[in-house]
């Protein structure tokens, strides 16, 4: 987990990460095993996109209207051209857009 809090104690489930995030995450990606799943806030989707470390990414448009919310790319995201994989549509109104980040 990327924190911003340096005093959190490593567990079993969660390894946590307060200094330089994008070297910690290329290294990361060079190892062995699965994908890495990014929930994330503008800031740090911007840090990693600009790195280069994020090859797809996820919308969903959900059917409600917020007044208020959490920007996906804060700050100056570089300019990435994106590919329509997929889209799925849900019961509840959702539509799930991936992309794949050229």
């Amino acid at each position: 987990m990327v924190t911003r809090n340096e005093n959190l104690e490593n567990n079993g489930h969660v390894e946590f990460v307060s200094e330089k995030p994008v070297e910690f995450f290329q290294n990361l990606k060079k190892e062995d095993g699965k994908d890495i799943w990014l929930i994330g806030g503008g800031q740090i989707n911007t840090l990693f996109l600009n790195a280069g470390l994020i090859d797809e990414i996820r919308i969903f448009t959900m059917p409600v209207i917020l007044p208020k919310g959490i920007e996906l790319f804060e700050m100056l995201p570089d300019e990435k051209m994106l590919k329509l994989k997929a889209t799925k549509e849900y019961t509840s109104g959702a539509v799930e857009l991936t992309y794949a980040v050229k």
